[in-house]
């Protein structure tokens, strides 16, 4: 049986691209569900509308740059056949979704 390197099986296509445009377009839908949310919080509970934004907003910046930050050093570990980056981004989308489902739930409660 033939072994190829990490490397060789590798090609120089779009993968890494599509991963991150994946990740960047996650980031935008939470990031728009949540403005929603905020819109529809703030007539009837301006002080969970405001804090909801408090809150999003430095998640949706972390799990933007966590995936530009991926992109590159992933395409840098395919190159030289180092390890690939770890699930912290993942847990940013995590937290995001997390976000979304309470603020949505608040609003739901909220009538």
């Amino acid at each position: 049986m033939n072994r190829r390197s990490h490397a060789q099986l590798w090609s120089f296509g779009a993968q890494p691209e599509r991963t991150a445009l994946a990740w960047s377009r996650t980031a935008l839908a939470g990031a728009t569900l949540l403005g929603v949310l905020v819109r529809q919080l703030l007539p009837t509970h301006p002080v969970a509308g405001v804090a909801l934004a408090v809150v999003a907003v430095p998640v949706v910046v972390a799990v933007v740059a966590a995936a530009r930050a991926r992109y590159r050093t992933g395409r840098r570990a395919l190159r030289t056949d180092r390890a690939l980056p770890d699930a912290r981004l993942a847990a940013g989308c995590v937290l995001l979704t997390t976000l979304v489902a309470l603020a949505a739930g608040l609003y739901v409660a909220a009538g």
